[in-house]
């Protein structure tokens, strides 16, 4: 998964734990979502789906920089588990 818009938009991303290994039964308890410099805003971190997704918005970054941006659940079963998606941060979006 990777993620590519403008510096000046506002876009919402999902990651379904599900399909990374979430164990049957087990629900997010608590999450974290960082981005790897700080011209990079993550906001409304929520869990969503049953608690099985986690939902985020990010905007920000500099047009030509590629970030990291890692999100960290710890689930109803005291596991952790990690995701980290490339935020690919693009000048100008081409139809």
């Amino acid at each position: 998964m990777s993620i590519e818009q403008t510096p000046t938009e506002l876009l919402d991303y999902t990651i379904n734990w599900p399909a990374r290994g979430l164990p049957t039964g087990a629900t997010i308890a608590s999450q974290t979502v960082v981005a790897s410099d700080v011209s990079v805003t993550i906001s409304n971190i929520s869990i969503i789906t049953a608690g099985t997704q986690t939902q985020f918005f990010v905007t920000g970054g500099v047009a030509g920089n590629i970030y990291q941006i890692t999100c960290e659940i710890t689930l109803s079963t005291g596991q952790k588990m990690d995701f980290t998606v490339n935020y690919n941060c693009i000048a100008k979006r081409t139809i």
